[in-house]
Formats: C-alpha cells, sequence, structure tokens
C-alpha cells in the first residue's frame, strides 16, 4: 500500500505519516499551505480506502485524518 501510494504522489505519504492540520473553512483564490495538506489528507485517505474490502474499510471510514487511518490499519494487520 505504501508503494501505491508513494506512486501517486510523494507528498501523499508524507501526509499519511505526519498527519495535517486541518480542512480549509474559508474559499481563497490562492490555496495555502494548509490547505494544500488538507487535499493531500483527502487523497491519501481515498487511496487508502480503495485498496480495502468493504468490512475492513468501514472499520477505518470513520478516521478523520490518513496517518489516523493507517495508524488503525497497523493495530489490526500489524507492520
Amino acid at each position: 500500500m505504501k508503494y501505491f501510494v508513494l506512486a501517486q504522489d510523494f507528498e501523499l505519504w508524507d501526509i499519511i505519516e505526519e498527519c495535517y492540520i486541518e480542512a480549509p473553512k474559508k474559499k481563497k483564490k490562492q490555496m495555502s499551505e494548509n490547505d494544500m495538506k488538507a487535499k493531500l489528507n483527502s487523497s491519501a485517505m481515498d487511496i487508502l480506502l480503495c485498496g480495502l474490502n468493504e468490512e475492513v474499510s468501514k472499520k477505518v471510514s470513520t478516521c478523520k485524518r490518513a496517518k489516523e487511518m493507517w495508524e488503525k490499519l497497523e493495530r489490526l494487520y500489524g507492520k
């Protein structure tokens, strides 16, 4: 899974490992660094969910961050 995410975008894996701040509240013409990280977090979560079957997906779909989702998957399946 790690290499699949890395193949999509190196920054996505950083989001999974390091976390992100919060989703943007206001729309701006130019994306801030936080907005970009929130977007990357959403992409990383989507990629992780795509690789899971329905049963496992239900177990991690309540997570708010890709890092949280990855840590839950590690607890379920080990490293």
